[in-house]
């Protein structure tokens, strides 16, 4: 763990591994302002390495403007300050990723790189291409259960038909299918939020048809598993029942025993082994 001061320069910025805005320690810092008279257009690049002061996680951050990227503002039009932290950053992948390769025949497990594929595409900012990458998973997915006849909002509707989807799933998909078109096909560029939910609706439908009925599917293996053990412990129980009613019985044979001899070492061994019968039952009578 590195070491901090009070004299330490400290910038608020995002930390992928605390999961939101964190004080860093700026570890270093250079800055460039740079113009063009001529054009009459200037901008700014400040590249940082930053220190998170609660996990300590380093990043690398570039910080930028441009004159003519702007937005408009409360006192007209503002420059636009982008900053990109790098490596690149996306949410977590959902924890059952991994396990849609195996959910997927052998023709299909482009899908799960494909679903890979979105998440870099995410880190790096190219959310008009994450947006295409759900179009095309969630195009597969609606087609490989009911076919490739009619349109998508047809197709949609024969999914409700069998009960794959909701009414509501339907709209949702069928939003999702069309932000996808539009960024593929009409120039739509989402921003970050919306190819956020474009991938959450992606992966609902993901684990609704592949990834749940698997583990359904593994879990119906598991309880006749439960079930044949059981049938095996019913049949141990009963054998346990006839050592019980044969246990009084060897205690009778000792007591006739004890009665007919003199020999104190005798009387010690039998009373010893009708001690340990009774012993040996005890635990069976308990389960």
């Amino acid at each position: 763990m590195s070491e901090t001061t009070d004299q330490d320069e400290i910038e608020l910025s995002y930390c992928r591994h605390c999961g939101g805005g964190r004080r860093h320690t700026i570890i270093a810092k250079k800055e460039r302002y740079w113009s063009n008279d001529e054009a009459q257009v200037n901008g700014s690049d400040t590249w940082s390495i930053l220190e998170c002061r609660g996990c300590q996680n380093v990043t690398f951050a570039h910080t930028h403007y441009f004159s003519e990227d702007t937005t408009w503002g409360d006192e007209g039009p503002e420059p636009i300050v982008h900053r990109d932290l790098y490596p690149p950053s996306a949410r977590p992948m959902p924890e059952w990723a991994s396990e849609l390769w195996l959910s997927l025949s052998r023709k299909a497990v482009w899908v799960a790189k494909l679903h890979g594929d979105i998440y870099a595409a995410l880190g790096t900012g190219a959310f008009s291409l994450a947006a295409m990458g759900t179009r095309a998973i969630v195009d597969f997915v609606v087609t490989s259960k009911v076919g490739d006849g009619g349109s998508f909002t047809e197709k949609l509707a024969t999914m409700r038909v069998k009960g794959l989807i909701t009414e509501v799933q339907a709209d949702i998909l069928n939003a999702a299918f069309d932000a996808g078109s539009a960024a593929a096909h009409r120039g739509y560029s989402p921003e970050r939020e919306d190819a956020y939910t474009l991938l959450g609706i992606t992966e609902t439908l993901l684990r609704r048809l592949y990834i749940d009925p698997m583990r359904q599917g593994r879990q119906a293996e598991a309880a006749a598993a439960l079930k044949a053990n059981d049938s095996r412990m019913g049949r141990s129980d009963i054998v346990g029942e006839h050592a019980l009613e044969m246990a009084p019985r060897a205690e009778q044979i000792a007591e006739v025993i004890l009665r007919r001899t003199d020999q104190s070492l005798a009387d010690q061994a039998i009373v010893r082994v009708g001690l340990l019968c009774r012993q040996s039952m005890e635990p069976l009578s308990q389960g």
